[in-house]
């Protein structure tokens, strides 16, 4: 996808633009932040700094500092920031995309089959991560509505099918590894994995010989037969791995 660029706020939640207009103040270059104030969703007997409001705040506090007052708890531990309501959000959480990218990634069988059965989109792509040199830090990227924003790069494996062909040069696979990637692919696919994009990954990540080059791969590390290893790519619908009987 692309399009503009948005952060989600860690105090309000807002999402705003993340690459503003030199002359406009972007939403969290403001007095603590936030171009909200300090109106997180609390109310006036809310700590300013752990928004909890079971913890005594001093008549001294509120008359001095209003609603940044802060508890007596946050005052003896010397907590002087303000609330951050969305803090977690802020990070690269794990979506579903991450769920599924990472049980592909520790061919973890089972946890694909579980993904899949809870509806997870077999060709969902990762969330863009970019840095964010007022936060100072890598962030997500969202789109103005709340969805995700996609990595689209073709030459990325942004996809779980993807993924399996980046995998297979990985020379720390066993036998093993290969066994569950046949079994996670023929999965993907039966749920509607894109193969046809896998494919044009694979050519892209190997050349137009990536079928001979992956079976060099194999020969060489593992001393496996890999006779048809690579041959279903094009020809069969168990795409990628048509493994060998290990020697």
């Amino acid at each position: 996808m692309s399009g503009p660029k948005y952060l989600l706020c860690e105090f309000c939640g807002a999402f705003y633009l993340k690459d503003a207009h030199a002359e406009e103040r972007r939403h969290d270059q403001y007095p603590d932040g936030c171009a909200a104030g300090i109106d997180y969703g609390g109310n006036i007997s809310d700590c300013y700094s752990c928004c909890g409001n079971t913890h005594q705040i001093t008549s001294s506090q509120r008359s001095k500092h209003g609603p940044r007052a802060r508890c007596v708890a946050c005052i003896e531990k010397g907590e002087t920031a303000r609330f951050k309501k969305f803090d977690t959000f802020m990070r690269a959480a794990k979506t579903p995309a991450h769920i599924l990218r990472e049980a592909v990634a520790e061919t973890d069988v089972e946890a694909v089959e579980r993904c899949l059965s809870r509806g997870y989109d077999p060709n969902m792509k990762q969330q863009l991560v970019e840095f964010d040199e007022i936060n100072g830090r890598f962030l997500p990227i969202w789109n103005a509505d709340g969805s995700v924003y996609e990595r689209n790069e073709q030459d990325q494996p942004t996809t779980p099918l993807k993924l399996v062909v980046f995998r297979l040069s990985d020379c720390t696979l066993k036998p093993e590894d290969f066994r569950r990637y046949k079994v996670i692919t023929q999965v993907l696919l039966d749920t509607g994995g894109d193969r046809a994009e896998a494919v044009r990954y694979a050519k892209y990540r190997f050349g137009e010989e990536y079928e001979i080059k992956l079976t060099t791969y194999k020969e060489a590390m593992f001393g496996i037969f890999s006779k048809g290893l690579q041959e279903c790519l094009l020809t069969t619908a168990a795409f990628p791995i048509e493994l060998a009987t290990p020697r």
